[in-house]
């Protein structure tokens, strides 16, 4: 099994959080991508929508805003207090510091129409055991028939072409760059650059498991999970070896 130290995952998010939102912001797609996945498996109306991993919450609230009961859990302290405050005073998002591992010890089984786990979240996990050990914890929550909704970058893409480098980030008075280095363990070192509005530099290295394609389909399949259906993003555009993104919606 690799071990991706707790520490260095904190560390990392601690110190990109003040930007957090600026570097990534909300994309709409995964909000449409969600809804649909669950309209695929016949559920519409009001859902019950749990998110792993879910940053600052920009994705639980908005599911929320349209009346949707959304529980949502990250690993980092900092971000969940991020979503907490966007929230303000309702209970709708639910927020939780929690181990995405462990959403089946935390929520009740059998009761979620919808998990997602997007933003090239799973990649934080200790390789193919620990993507496994997750899948298994959502089929536990999701209902019969329930969607799991997945997005990762394209791994196999950039161990073939040998990507070292992520586009540039940038909004206004900042800068992110990102570069991946590779390791004798399998891992990549995600190395990041942040120029803040002030002009401090601040530096940061993560070590990520390249998840690819047919490793994930094993751990669903592991999990109990019966088929699926990949993208090459949120727009449910086709697939393919150029794909940036690998975008799962299985059941």
């Amino acid at each position: 099994m690799i071990n991706i130290p707790r520490e260095a995952i904190l560390n990392f998010y601690e110190a990109i959080a003040r930007y957090y939102d600026r570097i990534f912001p909300y994309d709409p797609g995964q909000k449409t991508f969600t809804l649909e996945a669950a309209a695929n498996a016949g559920f519409t109306g009001k859902l019950r929508v749990l998110e792993a991993g879910c940053g600052s919450g920009s994705l639980a609230l908005a599911l929320a805003a349209d009346g949707h009961r959304v529980d949502a859990s990250d690993f980092d302290r900092g971000m969940v207090s991020l979503a907490k405050n966007k929230r303000g005073e309702s209970d709708n998002p639910s927020f939780r510091e929690l181990d995405m591992r462990r959403i089946a010890d935390s929520y009740l089984h059998a009761s979620y129409e919808a998990v997602c786990c997007f933003g090239n979240t799973l990649v934080h996990l200790d390789g193919t055991a620990g993507t496994e050990e997750f899948f298994t914890a959502a089929k536990r929550v999701l209902k019969p028939g329930g969607r799991l909704c997945l997005q990762i970058l394209h791994y196999d893409r950039i161990l073939a072409a040998g990507v070292d480098r992520l586009p540039l980030i940038e909004d206004r008075d900042i800068r992110f760059d990102r570069f991946y280095e590779r390791r004798h363990d399998g891992r990549l070192d995600f190395r990041t650059v942040l120029i803040t509005p002030g002009g401090d530099r601040i530096e940061n290295v993560i070590p990520l498991y390249p998840l690819r394609r047919g490793e994930l389909e094993t751990a669903l399949r592991r999990a109990g999970f019966s088929g699926w259906t990949h993208f090459g993003g949120f727009d449910r555009s086709r697939f393919g070896p150029d794909s940036m993104a690998l975008v799962t919606e299985a059941w």
